[in-house]
């Protein structure tokens, strides 16, 4: 019903068949976030954007704002993959490297840092940060809270997931 910019055409207009997302953007992979109607887009030259829900950081553009069009999400990054879990997004590098963003509630961004739900410190982030260690991966997935990464040696690493 594009009540929050869901279509990405810059209205909140009720939309009953398609519509364009705005500005002039070639995309090759689309991700959902599956808690909000947050749209990441990857873009041919590697650039991500996205649009929409917003509150926890998803657009990952610095800020919390809801946006009803593309915005690009923040510093110099190139990826080639990206994907949603229930409540965050990894992107994968051509260097092996992973990033995300979005809610850290379970670790499911890979920094070594869990923030339950009621602490008192933010662990939703809204600009790309790097999991860590010195990993390689080939490809990722996320599903609901839960992170992974396949390494050419066929190995699979894992993080995130319930803490309760």
């Amino acid at each position: 019903n594009n009540v929050r910019g869901e279509c990405g055409d810059g209205s909140i207009t009720t939309r009953s068949s398609p519509v364009s997302v705005l500005g002039a953007h070639a995309f090759s992979q689309i991700v959902v976030v599956a808690t909000s109607p947050t749209t990441i887009g990857l873009k041919t030259n590697g650039q991500v954007w996205a649009w929409v829900h917003n509150v926890t950081g998803y657009c990952c553009d610095n800020s919390v704002t809801n946006r009803s069009s593309p915005v690009s999400v923040v510093g110099a990054h190139s990826f080639i993959k990206i994907v949603a879990g229930i409540q965050h997004i990894l992107a994968l590098k051509a260097d092996g490297s992973v990033w995300g963003w979005g809610q850290q509630s379970e670790g499911q961004l890979g920094t070594n840092l869990a923030t339950l739900y009621h602490s008192s410190v933010p662990a939703d982030k809204s600009s790309p940060i790097q999991v860590v260690g010195s990993h390689s991966f080939i490809d990722i997935w996320a599903s609901l809270t839960v992170s992974c990464g396949l390494k050419i040696n066929g190995e699979i690493w894992s993080w995130g997931g319930s803490l309760s």
